[in-house]
């Protein structure tokens, strides 16, 4: 619904990286957006405009990282030092 708001064909990319960014983090997650090439990430927000939101589900699954996770490990790295 975000990309509708927006009255270029390409859609909101920048507010929607900004509002899943956020989301996730408060969720406990990273999510890096920059990974998806920028032909993938139109085409699924495309796609997910016209009530088929897989592709766009599927992209955002891949570059979820469990943020608690990340942290532990980084924090358990400087315990071994």
């Amino acid at each position: 619904e975000i990309n509708a708001l927006h009255p270029f064909r390409e859609g909101n990319g920048r507010t929607q990286r900004i509002f899943l960014n956020e989301l996730a983090k408060n969720a406990g997650y990273k999510l890096d957006l920059n990974l998806i090439s920028k032909h993938k990430m139109i085409h699924a927000c495309v796609e997910a405009s016209q009530l088929k939101p897989g592709r766009l589900e599927a992209l955002i699954k891949d570059n979820l990282k469990n943020f608690r996770q990340n942290l532990d490990l980084e924090q358990n790295k400087g315990m071994s030092l």
